[in-house]
């Protein structure tokens, strides 16, 4: 279970990532040069890395003893924005997460990643994991700062709560097989939770708990019990997972408000944005 502890990362996708990334001498230069800079460096970055399949390890540049796997879509391009997705297993075993979501991704269009670090354990070790993670991947991908999401698995779930509670960076979490740190759901829940468990799973009951504390809070979310165990969920399921948050989030924004009215919302929010 996470611990709760020193604070999660600072946000790594503001203004202070393109001065890390553009050297002191260009500080100075008009701002579009900057910018075509700052996008050359990306799209040099991106290219490395191979779209459409599940890339296993990824060392951080910056932190050579943290690593994790990670999916891009076919289409990836740096010229737009991207969601991306946070993934967290109890066992460290982030490939498997990115896994049963690519194919979702795919379709989508998202960005996933999963902590080969980040496991079951004291909050700071956790914290150091997702630091780089994100950091490493902000600083070579083009991220959509306000479509960041967590998910995770049984202890990996509380952690991704945890993230979302102390970083508002996180936009919606997607929880397997367990709630809250301590099964404590607070008394406001800021973000939209998506949770599964398996029929034979022993935390199942757990997600009906949460189910009714979020419907007692107002809480956008949705419970969803599948036939299975204790594991991430089917990959069939991970498409509605993502829609689902996307659609929550936009929920929040007015501009949204007629949209959110619209019988097809869920499929009109999963649609890949300009």
């Amino acid at each position: 279970m996470a611990q709760t502890g020193s604070q999660p990362f600072q946000d790594p996708f503001s203004f202070r990532l393109i001065e890390s990334v553009v050297s002191e001498r260009f500080v100075r230069l008009p701002l579009k040069i900057v910018v075509l800079l700052v996008s050359a460096l990306l799209a040099r970055a991106a290219d490395e890395l191979p779209r459409g399949r599940v890339l296993e390890r990824v060392t951080c540049a910056q932190a050579p003893a943290q690593a994790y796997a990670i999916f891009l879509p076919p289409n990836y391009d740096p010229a737009r924005k991207w969601p991306l997705l946070l993934c967290l297993d109890p066992g460290a075993n982030g490939r498997r997460a990115v896994e049963r979501f690519a194919a979702a991704a795919e379709r989508l269009g998202w960005i996933v990643a999963g902590s080969l670090n980040s496991r079951n354990g004291p909050w700071d070790a956790n914290a150091v994991a997702i630091n780089a993670m994100v950091k490493d991947v902000a600083a070579c991908l083009a991220v959509d700062p306000r479509r960041i999401y967590a998910a995770g698995l049984s202890g990996g779930a509380c952690v991704a709560c945890q993230l979302a509670m102390m970083n508002k960076l996180i936009q919606g979490v997607i929880e397997r097989s367990a709630g809250f740190p301590g099964s404590d759901v607070p008394g406001k829940v800021a973000f939209p939770v998506f949770g599964t468990a398996g029929l034979e799973d022993f935390n199942h009951n757990e997600l009906r708990r949460l189910e009714a504390a979020l419907d007692e809070r107002r809480t956008p979310h949705r419970i969803v019990i599948f036939n299975g165990g204790h594991e991430w969920l089917p990959a069939p399921l991970a498409q509605e997972e993502l829609a689902f948050n996307d659609a929550a989030r936009l929920a929040n924004e007015p501009a949204f408000e007629k949209l959110r009215e619209d019988p097809k919302f869920h499929e009109l929010a999963a649609a890949p944005k300009p």
